[in-house]
């Protein structure tokens, strides 16, 4: 049985589970932390989380990587629309989610997970590019009623 392995405040990890809960494929979940500790090293050669641990040995990670391994194995219930064109804006509002919102957004994180203090400086270069990146998502993104469009999808 698939075992996705990471913690539930993951946005990463939530990716794959949604996936997985969508899908309908039966999986476990082990709560495993980011570490360089050669036992997770030896599952997720950067210690990062999630993976999956597909048995025998054998893991992925890199959670894109893990919902297109999923659409692969997994294929009777589509995560990505079937035309070429929408398949490939799935995977650009994905990118866009990732590299425009949500890494912006991690300079935030220790003060609002952490009681951490941000500077003012800071604050301003975050706003300033998580603003950009919703002018830019909001111009490709469809919301009707999902994000990409009429169905449920990976985006």
């Amino acid at each position: 049985m698939l075992k996705l392995c990471g913690f539930a405040v993951s946005n990463y990890y939530n990716k794959v589970k949604i996936a997985l809960l969508e899908k309908g494929v039966p999986f476990e979940e082990e709560h495993v932390m980011v570490s360089q500790e050669p036992a997770l090293l030896a599952r997720s050669p950067m210690g990062k989380v999630p993976f999956l641990d597909l048995g025998g040995g054998r893991c992925l990670t890199e959670s894109q990587v893990i919902l297109e391994y999923l659409e692969e194995a997994y294929p009777a219930k589509p995560l990505y629309p079937r035309d070429p064109v929408d398949r490939a804006r799935n995977r650009e509002l994905i990118a866009h989610m990732e590299l425009d919102l949500e890494l912006p957004a991690r300079k935030l994180y220790r003060a609002a997970f952490f009681g951490g203090v941000l500077s003012d400086e800071t604050k301003q270069l975050v706003q300033k590019d998580i603003e950009k990146g919703v002018r830019a998502f909001m111009k490709i993104a469809t919301f009707s009623p999902w994000v990409a469009g009429g169905e449920f999808s990976a985006a």
